[in-house]
């Protein structure tokens, strides 16, 4: 029996010969618990303790996923074998991502699924890649590529030894119910580990709960619920998740996440109001004060719409206002709406781009005016702002997917914002490109990211505005 001693040495009990798998070696997990908030180091403690199960609240921006992250590689490390599993693909991805940026290889991790629906990143864990040739991606670094390539196998009894060594199954909860890797294994996994349990209806849940002895949902259910369209289903209980279910009938079997990094203090107070009843806190005064940069002389909107127009745009872009609501019941169609926010976007692309000239204003100014040595003015130096003008981050978000697709060809056709957009598909970027959008002019774009997508794709992720 191997004990590791530390503030968490009583969780790390391995019952045999130390054996440290990669990302998951005893002294870097207890750096990170060591640098974890109350509230986390908590819910470490309350989860590997747990008899049967163990319920893990996680409010918006409170590190949820990070905290997941290491409690599943202090799991690895004590030689227990977990089931990752989720309602949909971008959520096990967005652990397992998280999983893989701190070591582990694919010889002791397998993502269930198809590759079409997995992360890029993800590719070569997933238990095709042990079948077949690996294939180096953009995002697969050459580690994870050579790790991949040495758990590829030719036959049965190679995939069986290899599947031996896995500690950890990942796949959403309907792939991990029936997955045949998942019902042919000679006993059941130590952990289930279900993200995102508040949108999971209860017969969906608990066929991946049978794969294991013991289990922990973590959520929110003040977020999105399941999705039950039928009246009769709903009668039965069926909209409502094991997650809340648990949470009402067993409070002492939860841990709360408390503490957020995510949100400036004035959208958390908003939040804490109508939802969270004031238990949420700011981990981060400098996110909590956080606020846009531009302060500018000139007026950028004025170039954009009619100066009586333009007062709504100047209300919404002041950095003293973090919360802006605006009122669209007046509004004809969705097209209207459509058009508001592509206004709304083409001023922070000005706004943006007037941040930028001032601040390279300012940096000519300085070196003017100061005499510096080469290794100052090259491209590491200090003056080099460049480097540091911070790459603003922006969500457009919608419930719809219609809507989703007509902010995009909106977007796509606008010249000025077509380069700023992520992850176009193929075919929007090959119909910006006939638009008339030229390299040169991408390249001189202002630092705005703008990504669109519906609500439940944008749960566990942090943009600036």
């Amino acid at each position: 029996m191997h004990v590791t001693r530390g503030p968490y040495g009583e969780f790390l009990v391995q019952p045999g010969p130390l054996i440290i798998y990669p990302g998951c070696h005893p002294y870097d997990l207890h750096q990170e618990y060591m640098h974890m908030n109350p509230d986390q180091q908590h819910a470490v403690q309350r989860i590997l303790l747990a008899k049967d199960y163990a319920l893990l609240r996680g409010l918006p921006g409170t590190g949820k996923t990070n905290t997941l992250a290491l409690v599943i590689r202090i799991m690895i490390a004590r030689q227990e074998t977990v089931v990752l599993t989720s309602y949909t693909h971008n959520a096990v991805d967005h652990v397992m991502q998280k999983l893989i940026a701190k070591g582990m290889l694919p010889a002791h991790v397998v993502r269930l699924g198809t590759a079409a629906s997995m992360h890029p990143a993800c590719l070569p864990y997933a238990l095709h890649a042990s079948v077949s040739s690996t294939k180096t991606t953009a995002t697969t670094t050459t580690a994870t590529a050579t790790a991949a390539a040495s758990a590829t196998v030719s036959s049965i009894q190679e995939l069986t030894t290899r599947l031996h060594a896995v500690r950890l199954y990942a796949g959403t909860v309907f792939t991990a119910a029936r997955h045949i890797v998942l019902r042919t294994l000679p006993s059941k996994c130590d952990w289930c580990v279900m993200d995102e349990a508040g949108q999971i209806t209860q017969p969906a849940a608990v066929g991946a709960l049978l794969k294991a002895r013991k289990f922990v949902l973590v959520g929110d259910e003040k977020q999105l619920p399941p999705l039950v369209v039928s009246t009769a289903a709903q009668r039965f209980g069926m909209d409502e998740s094991l997650l809340h279910r648990l949470l009402a009938k067993h409070p002492e079997a939860s841990v709360t996440l408390t503490f957020q990094y995510r949100m400036h203090a004035d959208i958390m107070s908003l939040c804490n109001r109508l939802v969270y009843a004031h238990v949420m806190q700011c981990g981060s005064t400098a996110v909590a004060q956080a606020r846009l940069p531009y302060t500018a002389a000139r007026d950028p909107v004025a170039t954009i719409t009619a100066a009586a127009a333009a007062s709504w745009i100047r209300e919404c872009i002041r950095p003293d206002r973090a919360v802006v609501l605006l009122n669209t019941d007046g509004f004809g169609s969705n097209d209207d709406e459509a058009q508001l926010v592509q206004t709304l976007l083409h001023a922070l692309y000005l706004y943006q781009q007037d941040y930028e000239q001032q601040q390279q204003q300012q940096q000519r100014a300085a070196e003017a005016s100061t005499t510096t040595s080469t290794s100052t003015t090259t491209s590491g130096g200090p003056h080099n702002e460049e480097n540091r003008l911070k790459v603003f981050e922006v969500a457009v978000i919608t419930p719809f997917r219609a809507q989703v697709h007509r902010l995009q060809a909106r977007l796509a056709a606008d010249p000025h914002l077509a380069p700023l957009m992520m992850a176009m598909t193929p075919t929007t970027a090959t119909a910006t490109a006939s638009a008339g959008s030229e390299p040169a002019a991408a390249a001189a774009s202002p630092r705005l990211h703008l990504e669109v997508s519906t609500v439940d794709k944008y749960q566990g992720k942090d943009k600036d505005i």
